[in-house]
């Protein structure tokens, strides 16, 4: 897998917005992940912004186990 193609996959979720912080190492966000051209599903997630990890996930399909990327975290 080239890197490009890697970067477009990881991009397929994105982050709506951040509606808690918990001492700058957890939040919850309210994110959309598209999925191809119709599948768009939305969720809530706790995130650990150190790791860029979903610790706990609600939501239901695809959004539900949607995972941050490391550029995704910086914000």
């Amino acid at each position: 897998m080239t890197p490009r193609s890697r970067q477009r996959r990881e991009r397929k979720g994105q982050i709506v917005s951040f509606m808690e912080r918990c001492g700058g190492e957890v939040a919850l966000a309210s994110i959309t992940a598209h999925f191809g051209w119709e599948n768009t599903e939305t969720g809530l997630l706790m995130v650990d912004l150190k790791r860029g990890r979903v610790v706990e996930q609600h939501g239901s399909g695809k959004a539900a186990v949607w995972r941050l990327t490391e550029t995704e975290t910086a914000y």
